[in-house]
């Protein structure tokens, strides 16, 4: 009972890296694969909370304190990050089914370099794509960890002199007394604007360009992106897993499609008194991938003429016909 308690929350996080726990946990497989693989299901995790708490953080600066509503959609944005991610984990899995192998073997070695080149290419734009990702999660981490507020204020009142001289200079028409209430209004205006404004992209660029350390806090965000994909390519190199879930996967595989062959004949039986059987075309069904050779002889169209008509002569004639027709 104590070993059920503690294999549960392990169980779970497996379930999180993108795999099934029923292979993990299978007598054949390497023991320490599950360890890595909840390693994965942890790293999962920390990316959702991750990604929840930088999206509360920025929408609560954007709207102003409407916590609630950041709360909401910080929750939807940190669980479509994670399955986002998670869908990731799945696309990098190895092609297990024997079926995918003819995608390598009997093509030309032109296609098949071809097809290995486009495979690292499209890899590569994942991997661009999650350390985009895991940049731009960063940056509310950032505005949490350092603080800007001596820049920020020399900011607010450049940014403030700037919108004052704009505004002066569109202040061009009517009397020196108009001139000025419309520059004391402006002023006003200006104030309260800034004073609502928080510059939170501005205390983003100023973290960069004043701490170094922001640039390491980022790396280790992107890290725990870039650690689960690296985890599972080890597991696929070093491990039993893949093979075992191969064989596992091509049995159940089997197994279907000999209940779908026994379920056709019964069908055809029962409803339409037919005796029948399923045609297989390929020599290693269910899973298609080498065509049977075809072994029957074929024969021109005028061996088919000479017995459809009478005489040699007719047969000659209409094989022209034929030709034509068919042209």
């Amino acid at each position: 009972m104590p070993e059920q308690r503690l294999i549960w929350p392990i169980r779970l996080l497996c379930k999180l890296s993108g795999e099934d726990p029923e292979i993990i946990f299978d007598c054949r497989t390497d023991t320490d694969v599950a360890g890595k693989f909840a390693s994965i299901g942890i790293l999962v995790l920390a990316i959702f909370v991750l990604s929840f708490y930088s999206s509360v953080h920025f929408l609560i600066n954007l709207l102003n304190g409407s916590h609630l509503i950041a709360l909401t959609i910080g929750l939807f944005w940190g669980a479509m990050i994670a399955n986002i991610y998670y869908l990731l984990l799945f696309t990098i899995t190895p092609p297990i089914l024997r079926g995918r192998e003819h995608a390598t073997h009997g093509v030309p070695r032109e296609i098949t370099t071809e097809n290995k080149v486009l495979s690292r290419v499209s890899l590569s734009f994942r991997l661009l794509f999650v350390v985009l990702l895991a940049i731009i999660i960063a940056q509310p981490w950032l505005v949490t960890l350092f603080d800007t507020s001596r820049w920020i204020d020399q900011s607010r009142e450049q940014y403030r002199k700037e919108f004052i001289r704009l505004a002066d200079s569109a202040t061009l028409s009517g009397d020196s007394l108009g001139i000025t209430r419309q520059q004391s209004i402006n002023r006003h205006r200006i104030d309260r604007i800034l004073s609502v404004n928080n510059f939170y992209t501005r205390k983003v660029q100023l973290i960069n360009s004043h701490y170094p350390l922001s640039w390491f806090v980022t790396f280790v965000v992107v890290l725990f992106f870039i650690i689960p994909i690296g985890l599972k390519y080890q597991i696929r190199s070093k491990s039993n897993f893949y093979e075992i879930k191969k064989a596992l996967e091509e049995h159940t595989v089997r197994d279907e499609y000999e209940n779908f062959k026994e379920q056709y004949i019964t069908i055809f039986a029962d409803r339409f008194g037919i005796s029948t059987a399923w045609y297989e075309s390929c020599i290693d069904p269910p899973f298609n991938a080498t065509k049977k050779d075809d072994k029957r002889l074929h024969t021109d169209q005028q061996e088919l003429l000479t017995k459809i008509y009478d005489n040699e002569e007719d047969s000659e004639i209409n094989k022209y016909t034929v030709r034509e027709t068919i042209s």
